[in-house]
């Protein structure tokens, strides 16, 4: 069977995110270390949401500018990235 999403941690955002705030770890450096670990497209499931971290330039430049219509980034979403970044 054919996996049709890229490479991530098996364990979910949710999951991740309160390990390593529980653990005190450096936000930035977990998602270097994903990025690391898991190459320029990482993927992971929460519930019935999918979520892709881009860690390559010009990915991000392609969704952020140049395919942003395609894209859904809602409120909630902003808030918890915000929330996890720190801003």
């Amino acid at each position: 069977m054919t996996n049709l999403y890229p490479p991530g941690p098996d364990r979910t955002i949710l999951d991740a995110v309160r390990s390593t705030l529980r653990q005190g770890h450096d936000r930035l450096g977990f998602l270097i270390d994903i990025a690391q670990s898991y190459g320029d497209i990482v993927h992971f499931h929460t519930g019935l949401r999918h979520i892709y971290l881009l860690n390559h330039p010009d990915l991000i430049r392609s969704v952020l500018v140049e395919q942003a219509d395609h894209f859904v980034r809602t409120r909630p979403v902003k808030r918890a990235i915000g929330r996890f970044l720190g801003t």
